[in-house]
């Protein structure tokens, strides 16, 4: 199963739906696991509630999602990488992949054609195992745009480079609530 699937319902809820929901029914916010579930509780979301695939994102993550967006890679590059560092689990690896692309398409913005194919090549470890959707990343999606700048970058070769279109340099589509 990829990272980040989401077995315990045939739609993925967010987590912040599933916890508001969770406080509504009892009227306190949740501590633990025990705490929390009692007979007559759908299992399937209370165990979602404490799975760290539903965890909300690092807030430097955040902010560096937010610079990429706006094409501020070397930026997006340092806030990544504090997640990154602070982070504990495998979503250390789909941040890694995500500044990596990011410092990928900032040596594209300055015409570095062997910096730009070697930092790509290096993300695609990073990002490879993930689900389409992970904490609220659109990831394969991520991954298509990322390989479709690359394959332009190619396409041009070292020597035009600097022809490359930088409307194929696609924001990150992601969603707060996972």
């Amino acid at each position: 199963m990829p990272v980040c699937e989401y077995p315990y319902a045939s739609e993925p809820q967010p987590i912040n739906t599933l916890r508001r929901k969770a406080v509504r029914v009892t009227g306190a916010p949740i501590q633990t696991y025990n705490e929390f579930y009692q007979p007559g509780y759908n299992r399937n979301i209370v165990n979602a509630l404490f799975d760290e695939r539903y965890a909300p994102l690092h807030p430097s993550a955040i902010e560096g999602l937010r610079l990429f967006n706006n094409g501020k890679y070397f930026e997006a590059h340092e806030a990544l990488e504090t997640a990154w560092l602070e982070e504990r689990g495998k979503i250390r690896d789909l941040y890694r992949g995500i500044l990596q692309v990011g410092v990928a398409y900032l040596h594209i913005t300055r015409g570095n054609y062997n910096g730009a194919i070697k930092v790509y090549g290096r993300s695609l470890k990073w990002l490879r195992d993930w689900s389409p959707v992970c904490r609220g990343i659109y990831v394969e999606e991520l991954r298509r745009n990322a390989e479709t700048a690359l394959d332009e970058v190619a396409r041009l070769g070292k020597e035009r480079i600097k022809e490359f279109d930088l409307t194929l340099l696609k924001p990150i589509r992601w969603r707060e609530d996972p």
